[in-house]
């Protein structure tokens, strides 16, 4: 994937190069920004669920910005605003935006509700603070609950690499829900639109990618919508029928039904401690443990577990028996409550040097569990040895988590 480098314009002056910079625009508070993030954001319910941001105004007739991943089913929605009022919409009062993953859909209110001011992403650059707002949809709480995220912009993609207009690239962690939340600069001016995230197969961290204003308000324009200013017609136009759009390549539905049943990790899950009881080579009577902390927050159960050597002579676990793996709530100095693990649910492979558990039924959030691997000795050679640890959720392999590498050291022993 390419990515579009931005630079500041230059000047050469009397064979000096000047940088010219724009006059400094105060920034507001991250508090501040919250205030009027919390104002404009709206939450989505329905077919899907997810988030959007008010961006125009006539008469009672209000008009909100999201992704049209977020109301593409044909259904019932309601809008949640953030005073707590619920509005109704039918779905002849949603419209597809043709030309990006985005739709507006109408809600009728005698409330006064704050409009998002419009930033000007043509001025975006890479490591520029942003913030983001909205409802995730996979809290271990009784509802969706408004939540405010400080991230910055690291790259944009060329033209070429552009699907659905998805252009700007930014960090943060994939969060179900958050579908279609405002993404605002640091005077609280909205800039863009949250939608999509792609989860790396080798390192297993997120990029999120978002849909700029500009071209949100472009589009807009075609379709008689005027940021800012007056609907185009006092009753929204019936949503024409989408046309086919090829499958894209990134993954973009994670804020489906499946997912926010708890199945896409969202939290800080954590190798805590690994250790070997013997550290020294050829030695019988060895466990390999390893605590893994699930949080509350983790925002999917664990499913399984791959353990991964990619550096020492020897396989680890070369001399192995599934049946002697063990399993446990807790951490090796304070178990908890045994984890059974069948000889099916251990998958040893030797040849590309991995050890697989799987738990049936998967392990809820908000608990540490410990693994211990107990080899018939430890390696017949000193040296280190490193395992790359990586989690799964139910939801499947492209949303594992890579939590690190644990490093055991194996000295002269036993010949």
């Amino acid at each position: 994937m390419n990515f579009l480098v931005r630079y500041s314009p230059v000047f050469v002056v009397s064979a000096a190069v000047v940088l010219i910079q724009p006059q400094a625009i105060l920034a507001l508070s991250a508090e501040q920004v919250n205030n009027i993030a919390k104002k404009v954001s709206v939450r989505i319910d329905g077919k899907n669920t997810g988030s959007g941001v008010i961006i125009a105004r006539e008469g009672d007739t209000y008009i909100a910005i999201t992704n049209w991943h977020v109301v593409d089913r044909t259904g019932q929605y309601q809008i949640q605003t953030y005073d707590g009022q619920s509005h109704s919409i039918s779905y002849d009062r949603v419209r597809k935006l043709t030309g990006a993953d985005l739709a507006v859909v109408y809600f009728t209110s005698g409330k006064e509700y704050p409009i998002a001011a419009r930033g000007d992403s043509d001025r975006l650059i890479e490591g520029q603070r942003i913030y983001y707002a909205g409802y995730p949809g996979s809290m271990r709480v009784g509802s969706r609950t408004y939540r405010f995220y400080s991230e910055n912009i690291i790259g944009f993609l060329l033209d070429s690499d552009i699907q659905d207009g998805y252009e700007l690239i930014y960090s943060g962690e994939a969060i179900p829900g958050m579908s279609g939340s405002p993404i605002l600069d640091e005077q609280g001016r909205l800039i863009a639109i949250y939608g999509r995230a792609d989860i790396d197969n080798v390192t297993g961290s997120p990029s999120l990618y978002g849909i700029l204003i500009n071209t949100a308000e472009k589009l807009a324009n075609r379709a008689g919508i005027k940021f800012n200013t007056s609907v185009a017609t006092s009753s929204p136009p019936s949503r024409p029928t989408p046309t086919p759009t090829p499958t894209p390549q990134l993954p973009h539905n994670w804020d489906s039904s499946r997912l926010n049943n708890r199945q896409f990790f969202t939290g800080s899950l954590k190798l805590e401690e690994y250790l070997s009881t013997q550290d020294r080579r050829n030695v019988r009577g060895a466990i390999y443990y390893f605590t893994i902390d699930l949080p509350e927050n983790a925002g999917a159960p664990l499913q399984k577990i791959v353990f991964q050597q990619t550096d020492g002579d020897e396989f680890l676990l070369q001399r192995y028996r599934e049946e002697k793996a063990i399993a446990f709530e807790g951490t090796r100095e304070n178990r908890g409550k045994p984890i059974s693990l069948s000889k099916d649910s251990i998958i040893v492979d030797r040849d590309n040097r991995t050890v697989t558990i799987m738990f049936s039924p998967p392990i809820s959030p908000g608990k540490k569990i410990t693994i211990g691997l107990r080899p018939i000795a430890t390696p017949r050679v000193e040296g280190v040895f490193i395992l790359r640890v990586t989690v799964f959720p139910p939801a499947g392999d492209r949303y594992k988590r890579i939590l690190g590498a644990a490093r055991l050291h194996f000295y002269g022993g036993v010949d």
